[in-house]
C-alpha cells in the first residue's frame, strides 16, 4: 500500500503528539524531532536579496525537488537558447523559460524538440484565450531514449501577482500537461509569464521521468546587447 503525502503528514503529526504528551519535561530531543519533521513538509527557503545581489550577472534561483535553492548564472546566449550554469556544473538550456536541455544529472535531458508552434516561442499567443494541443519529442541519456513523442496541452489558467526581489509583477499563469505516451509519463508544468513583456519569470517543470521537478525563478533578467 502506498501512502499519500497527506496521509504521511497525518501519521507524523500523531506520532509527534504521542511523544510530546508522554515525555513530560524531557522534550529536548522531541522538539528537535518536531523541527526535523517540519522541515520535511516546508518549502526550501528562497535566497536572500543580499545573496542574489552579490552576483552582477543574469541569474535565476533554481532547485531540484526539495533540495536547497541555488543561484545559477547565464553563461551564454546562442541565438535565443540561453545556457545557465550552476557551481556544480549542472547546465540548463532554456528558450523563453522552456527547458530544452539539462545535463549534469544521472538521467539527462539531451534534447527536447518543441517545434516552432509552441506558445513559448510565440509570445503573442500567450493570452487568456490560449488552449492548444501539440506534440513534443524528448531525447534522454542514461538510459538512452530517442524521439519520444509526448502530446501536450498548453492552456491559460489565471492571473497571478509575483513578488520577486521585492517587486510586484503581474503575470499570466499557463499550464502544460502531458497526454498519453509510450512510457506512461505524466507531468504538469507551470509557467508564470510577465503580463507586459511575455517572458517566463517563474516555472515548475518535469524534464525527465527519473528526476524530480525543477523549480526556477528569474532573479536578474538577461538583457540582450544593443
Amino acid at each position: 500500500m502506498v501512502l499519500k503525502p497527506n496521509s504521511l503528514k497525518t501519521i507524523f503529526t500523531i506520532i509527534l503528539g504521542i511523544f510530546l504528551s508522554s515525555c513530560g519535561g524531557h522534550t529536548g530531543i522531541y522538539e528537535e524531532l518536531a523541527l526535523a519533521v517540519k522541515d520535511i513538509f516546508s518549502a526550501p527557503q528562497d535566497l536572500s536579496v543580499e545573496q542574489i545581489n552579490k552576483v552582477p550577472y543574469a541569474s535565476m534561483q533554481v532547485r531540484l525537488g526539495r533540495a536547497p535553492n541555488v543561484l545559477v548564472v547565464l553563461e551564454e546566449d546562442r541565438q535565443g537558447l540561453l545556457k545557465w550554469t550552476s557551481s556544480n556544473q549542472i547546465k540548463i538550456y532554456t528558450k523563453n523559460g522552456k527547458i530544452i536541455r539539462l545535463t549534469g544529472t544521472d538521467n539527462e535531458l539531451d534534447l527536447l524538440d518543441i517545434g516552432l508552434n509552441h506558445p513559448l516561442l510565440n509570445p503573442d499567443s500567450l493570452n487568456p484565450k490560449l488552449d492548444m494541443s501539440l506534440t513534443t519529442f524528448y531525447n534522454f541519456r542514461n538510459p538512452n531514449l530517442y524521439n519520444l513523442p509526448v502530446k501536450i496541452r498548453f492552456r491559460y489558467l489565471r492571473e497571478e501577482e509575483l513578488i520577486i526581489m521585492g517587486q510586484k509583477i503581474e503575470t499570466l499563469l499557463f499550464e502544460e500537461s502531458s497526454r498519453k505516451n509510450d512510457i506512461f509519463w505524466e507531468f504538469t508544468n507551470l509557467f508564470w509569464v510577465d503580463k507586459k513583456e511575455k517572458t517566463v519569470l517563474k516555472s515548475i517543470q518535469s524534464f525527465t521521468p527519473k528526476n524530480p521537478k525543477i523549480f526556477f525563478t528569474i532573479t536578474r533578467k538577461y538583457k540582450k546587447p544593443e
